[in-house]
């Protein structure tokens, strides 16, 4: 990107190149990874079979959810429903799934920012788009937090390690003191039930 003709003068050509992370999802681990961490594999089924999550699916309210669902959709995923209603729906949204687990006043809060004038499949109005996203919202943060938050902190433990090390490293002023981790709008969620437990509350405050 920068050649000789057009990089500042000011450059210094003896430092190191900024580590940069493309964020292949293959070895990302910006977010829980089953594909970087097989212990995933083995909690999200403990889970899936326990009375807790059992039970929720089964409710009579999540019953009439998916009898609602396959009235409008012939084929879905609930893998990839929360992402194919979203890129739907709007150019960009923040639900805040991740302040449910300190402030669940908060859970219907949601902020649109553009529509994208994509129609969405006959059906689909209001109420029935609210009771699926926030299914899916809710799927998600019971498997972060079940087992003492057993998934949240096994996915994300390499990626709180590096801002522990980062942390530390800075400290003793022996690395960059500015680190830029690129994401989406939820990541937040995915730290917050793992917390680093060698870093100070208001650290996890910031992140």
């Amino acid at each position: 990107m920068f050649q000789p003709s057009n990089a500042s003068t000011t450059f210094d050509r003896s430092s190191k190149p900024v580590p940069w992370h493309t964020n292949d999802y293959a070895r990302s681990t910006i977010t829980p990874n089953p594909a970087m961490c097989p212990k995933l594999k083995w909690i999200d089924a403990a889970w899936r079979s326990s009375s807790e999550y059992v039970n929720w699916v089964n409710s009579a309210a999540n019953t009439q959810l998916e009898r609602d669902t396959k009235r409008v959709l012939s084929n879905y995923d609930h893998a990839t429903l929360y992402d194919c209603l979203m890129t739907s729906k709007y150019v960009a949204c923040f639900h805040l799934t991740w302040l449910h687990l300190c402030q669940p006043h908060l859970q219907k809060l949601t902020c649109a920012l553009r529509c994208t004038d994509r129609a969405l499949p006959t059906g689909i109005d209001d109420d029935l788009f609210r009771r699926m996203t926030t299914r899916e919202e809710s799927v998600q943060i019971q498997q972060y937090l079940y087992n003492q938050s057993a998934y949240a902190q096994a996915g994300m433990a390499a990626y709180t390690k590096r801002i522990r090390d980062r942390a530390i490293a800075a400290s003793r002023d022996q690395g960059p003191r500015f680190v830029l981790s690129a994401g989406m709008d939820l990541n937040p969620r995915d730290l917050g039930p793992a917390p680093c437990p060698t870093l100070p509350r208001q650290t996890h405050t910031v992140l």
